[in-house]
């Protein structure tokens, strides 16, 4: 049985919602103000799931989506959206899920760059991309979203001659690799997942061994310099602001193994990078969440010092790499253990700081972190984050503790998606 419905907004996720006798309903591959026909898949208590039959009355954005592999492959949902109105959508749920924690923001800035063609990381499996479910491998030939680098690879690398199991791939223009290794594509690095050994504990009375059911993940690298990937960044600004204002930064040489985390669009990354330093100003900053220390790098060159604090200490090693010649100090422990253990004897030693910078993980800021910046005297907090809905929360919490949201900015780091990253500057008042 088919129902239909008018589609009232886009959610966190990219699915549409709609109502079927006051109850929410949670459709895919529409547009607001769409009218459609779906069929029910899913019932739960509060909401139900569907599926698009067929669009009854399409909206104006509605476009023809140019990827053979869109609906398939895990990637792009919002191909079917002109772009320019993929960042208006992206833009009304970033704001949407601010209000819902009663926070008044400004206009919302949005730092963007090319809507195909930008993507320089992904993770292949068996030589393909997870379908959506996650239950099939989707083999793919070419990818729109691809830098040309990583395309290139693909056109000449049929699946069938691509690495098994889970493979990570690097490519872009900026992309330079260790002395000595030899690539067949100079600008594409690929690494194979490193297998973890199988372990066995011993457990009971009876001390036998059985085998170890803790999943490890991989967390870093030991170094290997065939998984070694350096990019050159150079910052700059989005638009023209002023004629006499700086529109670059000096570029800088980030290394990291490919295994690990780095940011997938490097042109948005760059711009986002010169906002960040343009607000941070002067003195002692502290970076938590540094990663290898990709923003440290940059606002190393106008600061006093900078403080480095990462739980993951194989990322940390690569920081120290990058920060080389820099005075600086790292911590390779969690957010949480440094302000416990470490912030308050360093601030009476050195001062307070000038600017903290702290981009977590989707689960957002440690309570501890929220904790030390709200009864902290650091003027500036530098929030970026990759799930908008934990970073409102944090800097709502900021915001009770005496700061003022000056601007908030969608990072749009994957157009033809839903994906929403996002920069909030904080103030202290004073």
């Amino acid at each position: 049985m088919t129902r239909i419905v008018t589609i009232e907004k886009l959610i966190t996720g990219g699915d549409g919602l709609a109502k079927i006798d006051g109850k929410s309903v949670f459709v895919p591959g529409v547009i607001p103000g769409e009218t459609a026909e779906i069929e029910i898949t899913g019932v739960h208590k509060d909401y139900d799931t569907a599926r698009l039959v067929r669009v009854a009355e399409p909206s104006p954005f509605r476009i023809e989506n140019s990827c053979p592999y869109y609906g398939r492959c895990g990637g792009c949902n919002m191909r079917h959206i002109a772009p320019a109105y993929q960042q208006e959508l992206r833009t009304f749920i970033l704001g949407d899920l601010f209000k819902r924690e009663n926070i008044e923001i400004p206009s919302i800035e949005i730092i963007s760059g090319s809507t195909d063609s930008y993507r320089c990381r992904f993770q292949l499996h068996d030589g393909g991309l997870k379908s959506r479910s996650g239950s099939e491998i989707v083999p793919i030939a070419d990818c729109p979203v691809a830098t040309e680098e990583i395309r290139s690879w693909m056109r000449q690398t049929p699946c069938e001659h691509r690495p098994r199991g889970r493979v990570h791939l690097f490519g872009d223009r900026r992309v330079e690799t260790e002395a000595g290794v030899q690539q067949r594509f100079p600008n594409v690095l690929l690494a194979r997942e490193t297998a973890q050994p199988e372990t066995k504990r011993i457990i009971g009375k009876t001390g036998r061994p059985v085998k170890d059911t803790v999943k490890k993940r991989f967390s870093g690298t030991v170094y290997a310099p065939e998984n070694v990937c350096t990019v050159a960044l150079q910052p700059h600004e989005t638009a023209d602001r002023s004629e006499n204002q700086e529109k670059t930064r000096e570029a800088k040489r980030i290394s990291f193994d490919v295994r690990g985390f780095f940011q997938s669009n490097l042109e948005v990354l760059e711009k986002t990078v010169f906002e960040i330093c343009r607000f941070a100003g002067t003195g002692r900053m502290l970076d938590l969440y540094s990663g290898a220390g990709t923003f440290s790098v940059f606002l190393a060159e106008t600061a006093s010092a900078v403080t480095l604090v990462e739980h993951n200490r194989d990322a940390l090693a690569f920081a120290e790499r990058n920060l080389t010649g820099v005075p600086h100090t790292s911590y390779g422990i969690s957010g949480s253990k440094w302000i416990t253990a470490y912030a308050e004897p360093d601030i009476r030693a050195n001062g307070p700081y000038d600017c903290a910078v702290v981009d977590p993980p989707r689960s957002g800021m440690e309570k501890d972190v929220r904790n030390f910046l709200g009864r902290s005297a650091v003027p500036r907090v530098c929030s970026v984050s990759c799930d908008p809905a934990t970073q409102a929360r944090d800097c709502s919490a900021l915001i009770r503790a005496g700061y003022e949201l000056k601007k908030l900015y969608l990072l749009d780091f994957y157009p033809q998606t839903s994906h929403i990253e996002s920069l909030a500057l904080l103030e202290k008042n004073v």
